[in-house]
């Protein structure tokens, strides 16, 4: 397998720091190679970042049929519907924590009756929208997203725990069920950014490893897990 990375950022650091470790190639998009090489193994395209170099990926993508993993939680462009090629539309690529997400609704129905619940995340300061992961937790439990509380101070992020280190890297979440005597929280913790590189990185494999390539087309992550090694 050789990505193919477009973007920048720390997103695109981690992931190129974890395709050292595993001695995975990777390419920064805009070097001019010829990916058709066998050298370069087959191609996957990782994309992070505001989306300027989006529109061009895009294009190169097209012509040598390679797919491409979007990882951004924001663009600054639109992804096009109609274009010939394969676009995965995965903001959370920590795929623990997509797998979580899916449980998770299952087993709180079965415990909230009676129970009020309440949603509490934690990111960097520098994220200015709600946590998605909280938004979507919200939508299956029926919470009104106006109610999610989220933490953006510094100091209060360590004392909830938040190594400094991954102040400017985490993703804190408690979902707390009260009622009837009883308080049941569950809590995730990712820190770091390790989680959503190895996520983009076991996709890429999946995506490289098919037999049957995916039709041309927008998928959302969720949709493409059944890909992904259960082991």
């Amino acid at each position: 397998m050789h990505i193919l990375l477009a973007g920048q950022g720390k997103m695109t650091t981690a992931v190129e720091s974890v395709c050292t470790s595993r001695g995975i190639q990777v390419t920064k998009f805009g070097m001019d190679l010829d990916y058709s090489n066998p050298y370069y193994g087959k191609p996957v395209a990782i994309h992070f970042g505001s989306g300027r170099q989006l529109p061009e990926l895009i294009d190169l993508c097209e012509r040598i049929r390679v797919p491409i993993i979007q990882g951004s939680t924001k663009l600054t462009v639109s992804i096009p519907s109609d274009r010939r090629v394969v676009i995965i539309k995965a903001p959370n690529l920590s795929l623990p924590m997509i797998r979580f997400v899916s449980a998770f609704p299952a087993f709180a129905a079965a415990i909230n009756i009676g129970m009020s619940v309440r949603i509490v995340e934690s990111h960097q300061s520098k994220k200015a929208d709600t946590s998605g992961t909280a938004r979507a937790v919200a939508k299956t439990l029926g919470v009104a997203e106006s109610t999610i509380k989220s933490v953006r101070d510094p100091d209060i992020q360590l004392s909830l725990g938040v190594p400094e280190e991954h102040l400017d890297g985490h993703a804190y979440h408690d979902f707390i069920f009260t009622g009837q005597g009883v308080e049941i929280k569950i809590s995730t913790k990712i820190r770091g950014r390790a989680t959503y590189a190895e996520g983009a990185l076991t996709l890429a494999q999946a995506l490289a490893d098919q037999q049957e390539p995916l039709k041309n087309g927008i998928y959302e992550l969720k949709d493409i897990l059944y890909l992904l090694p259960t082991k």
